[in-house]
């Protein structure tokens, strides 16, 4: 987690820029279109997806729409209680059971997804005599954690045997396939989810908060059965999907995403070589003319993946420069024989923006997800607010 709050990049030798301007818009854009949720809760987890939990909390708490923030780890959670002692936290994997006591003394809301695991939260809650506030997870065909609907009966059981010592926050579930054209799959799993909804209430339980869809599936939420949406991937300023994309504007027009995040570098050196010279480690890279090559400050350690050479490009002045040679630890190579005015110090877009270095290209030229990308993303780069 990175606390550098920095204004002025000419301090570092690679920095990320995050655009305040760009998450503003994106969390009115994704409101607007929240159906029947009352509120949103953000997903940031792993770093806000490498854009840096503390200035994304800040950031979310400039708008009253988003009531809650989601992490994965207890780790998470007590960072940014540090940070908001009033902040509303969701740990979505809190398995650090040593730590639930000090949790639940820090109104941390725990994702509860086994008989095993609830039972921990119980006695943690009854050692120190404070109920945990907590979110109960239901397996709904995703596969991974949660109760699987066969199992309510039991769940309601201990539900009721130690309701002194918990209050029910939340019930969730989790789509295997929401950012996709085919939702065969989430309408089958929210109708499970909504039949274990409505076993609930005939059983006396409710629950305030009622989420299932996250950013693949909010605009299909249910609204018998869903109140609430968890919103990851869409507020960094991307679509699940293209065919995500086209479901959304078909359904509300003119609605776009802007890109939150930049990374940004700056030319260290300019060589002039002659054809036939090699570069890098094993010389994959081999000059066929004279080449002007520029060497970038950055490498792997930095989160540029390795994976980027060959075929990958940075941008100098608006114009690609390819990737030459493998990448290095802590240097990159790229050939800049198109960018005939390039001097040292002159910046380099690595990543971001909604042009050829976007993040969703650069994804679908590695094969990988663009949150793989995010999230590779070292935690000592700093993130300067823009």
């Amino acid at each position: 987690m990175n606390l550098k709050m920095s204004s002025n990049s000419s301090d570092y030798y690679s920095w990320i820029e995050l655009h305040q301007g760009s998450f503003d818009h994106n969390v009115q854009e994704l409101y607007k279109m929240r159906g029947p949720a009352e509120t949103l809760g953000l997903v940031v987890k792993a770093n806000a997806y490498g854009h840096g939990l503390a200035q994304v909390a800040r950031f979310a708490s400039c708008h009253s729409c988003i009531s809650h923030l989601f992490v994965s780890t207890l780790q998470e959670a007590f960072y940014l209680r540090s940070l908001n002692p009033a902040q509303q936290i969701v740990a979505l994997i809190p398995v650090e059971r040593t730590l639930l006591s000090e949790a639940i003394a820090s109104n941390i809301e725990l994702v509860v997804y086994s008989f095993d695991f609830l039972k921990a939260v119980v006695e943690s809650a009854r050692h120190i005599g404070k109920k945990a506030l907590v979110h109960i997870k239901i397996d709904t065909g995703l596969g991974r954690l949660g109760f699987l609907p066969e199992q309510l009966g039991e769940l309601v059981e201990l539900l009721e045997a130690n309701k002194d010592l918990l209050s029910l926050r939340g019930c969730m579930t989790h789509y295997a396939q929401s950012g996709t054209a085919d939702h065969t799959t989430m309408f089958v799993q929210r109708a499970v989810y909504g039949e274990c909804i409505r076993t609930f209430l005939s059983k006396g339980i409710s629950f305030p908060l009622r989420h299932a869809a996250a950013s693949g599936g909010f605009i299909h939420m249910d609204s018998a059965s869903e109140n609430f949406a968890r919103i990851g991937t869409a507020w960094t300023g991307i679509w699940k999907s293209c065919e995500q994309q086209h479901d959304v504007t078909m359904q509300h027009q003119g609605a776009f995403l802007q890109p939150v995040l930049h990374w940004k570098t700056r030319v260290m050196q300019v060589k002039d070589l002659p054809a036939g010279s090699a570069v890098g480690y094993q010389g994959r890279f081999v000059a066929q003319r004279r080449t002007k090559l520029l060497l970038l400050p950055v490498g792997y350690a930095d989160g540029y993946a390795r994976e980027f050479y060959p075929g990958g490009w940075v941008l100098v002045g608006g114009r690609k420069a390819p990737v030459a040679g493998l990448v290095s630890m802590n240097v990159l190579a790229v050939d800049g024989t198109e960018c005939p005015d390039v001097l040292v110090g002159d910046e380099v877009l690595l990543l971001g923006g909604n042009g050829e270095q976007s993040v969703s290209r650069l994804a679908r030229l590695l094969g990988v997800g663009e949150l793989d990308l995010f999230t590779r993303l070292s935690d000592l780069l700093p993130r300067i607010i823009v």
